[in-house]
């Protein structure tokens, strides 16, 4: 049985995310929805995608990974 925690928590998490599409909704409205840059896979694995991104608006090259977390 759920307690009021789960349960105000669930809710919360709902209405949050309402909020969050209505506003990525206004903003795709006005023109301003995410654009994303044209690119290649150059290589991949299990869970992960190598892209090098091209055109006029490309950037150098930058490689971003995860923090190494240790858990005790």
């Amino acid at each position: 049985m759920p307690t009021f925690m789960d349960t105000f928590s669930a809710a919360h998490f709902a209405i949050s995310d309402r909020l969050r599409r209505a506003q990525a909704n206004a903003l795709d409205l006005l023109g301003l929805a995410p654009q994303e840059t044209d690119f290649e896979v150059i290589s991949s694995g299990p869970h992960w995608r190598l892209r090098r991104y091209v055109g006029p608006e490309a950037a150098p090259p930058l490689l971003i990974g995860p923090a190494p977390i240790h858990h005790i």
